[in-house]
């Protein structure tokens, strides 16, 4: 018993040793956005904060916030959005990687209104490049209703480059 609760301990430490601080800026572009059956294009910029394990997975906090066009039938409104979340990433030794994040806080501001929602991501980077990861992301959102506008759901497909650093 003892010697497996010393096994235990020495692979905990070591675990602890060689976790790392994940750092990961990155800029994507909407290429494919619906809003309730309304195109959307915009840019998207943001960040990932969180600490990546031994085992090539990280995890941690995910920030980003963009501004959009929804092409309206009554024409063009632009809307700024913030995303605020968690996030996990796997790194395969094929240079691929793959992340999901869900969104506990999104923000949207269009018309001079503002709307609150959550939603979830999910992505896929090639990292076959030193340092730069290009990444296609699939987002789904959705948000509360305001001001007498109703419940909303938005969907994107972006497309964007970002430098995953593990210090």
């Amino acid at each position: 018993m003892k010697k497996i609760l010393v096994a235990m301990m020495i692979m905990i430490a070591g675990f602890q040793a060689q976790a790392g601080i994940y750092v990961e800026p990155y800029l994507a572009y909407n290429i494919l956005g619906d809003t309730d059956g309304e195109d959307t294009t915009g840019t998207n910029i943001g960040g990932r904060l969180g600490y990546s394990l031994p085992m090539l997975v990280s995890f941690g906090l995910d920030y980003n916030m963009g501004s959009y066009t929804i092409d309206g039938a009554t024409g063009d409104v632009d809307a700024d959005t913030t995303n605020l979340g968690v996030f996990v990433a796997v790194d395969l030794p094929i240079l691929l990687r793959g992340y999901a994040s869900y969104y506990f806080s999104s923000d949207i501001e269009a018309s001079g209104a503002s709307f609150d929602g959550s939603g979830i991501a999910v992505g896929v980077g090639f990292t076959m490049l030193p340092f730069v990861s290009l990444n296609l992301e699939y987002r789904a959102m959705s948000y509360d209703g305001a001001g007498g506008f109703p419940d909303f759901d938005g969907k994107e497909i972006l497309v964007g480059v970002s430098l995953p650093l593990d210090l």
